[in-house]
């Protein structure tokens, strides 16, 4: 089965999907459970109301989506990249990030709740009403971000990279920054 054939309003179960090329197509209302999406583009489209319960994604590009009401639970998620894309309503839950790139996107009222994150990458993207809910990171780098209410608060956090500047509209914890001050050299006694 390829991605282009599947049908709005459906439910999808134990499907792998492989180098598939998705351009111009738009998903409503389906369930993905128990997918594999390997080295999948998906491009110039909009997913509204998809869910995606203990699925796996490798190697997959998302490029210039609009996405918006969806959920990612229970998956894993593995060398991924979120370019240009419009991110709204959307919740990461319960799931295993490696290697997740959000790069000159939008991510607006949105979440990331008791997730396993290795390494996330947010790249001139402007965030909003977001918050990392519980989650444990590994490493967020933050490059040229524009946030406002960004909550970081309750996750923990081993490692923020970044430039000071970019941290402007971030809700760090107390224990957050003083990590973070001590990884930039400031001691303090």
């Amino acid at each position: 089965m390829m991605l282009s054939d599947l049908v709005n309003n459906s439910e999808v179960k134990n499907i792998t999907f492989k180098i598939d090329d998705i351009k111009f197509n738009n998903f409503d209302n389906i369930i993905f459970t128990n997918c594999v999406f390997e080295k999948v583009n998906f491009s110039v489209l909009q997913f509204n109301n998809l869910q995606f319960i203990k699925c796996e994604f490798v190697d997959c590009l998302f490029d210039n989506l609009i996405i918006r009401n969806c959920i990612f639970k229970n998956s894993k998620l593995t060398n991924i990249n979120f370019l240009l894309c419009d991110i709204k309503k959307t919740l990461f839950e319960d799931s295993k990030l490696v290697y997740v790139d959000f790069n000159s996107g939008i991510i607006v009222d949105s979440d990331l709740s008791i997730c396993n994150v290795f390494y996330i990458f947010m790249n001139n993207t402007f965030v909003k009403n977001v918050k990392f809910f519980n989650n444990d990171i590994e490493t967020i780098e933050l490059i040229d971000l524009k946030a406002q209410d960004l909550d970081l608060c309750s996750s923990k956090i081993k490692s923020i990279k970044g430039n000071v500047n970019n941290f402007a509209g971030i809700i760090f914890s107390l224990e957050q920054i003083l990590n973070l001050l001590q990884e930039i050299g400031i001691i303090i006694s």
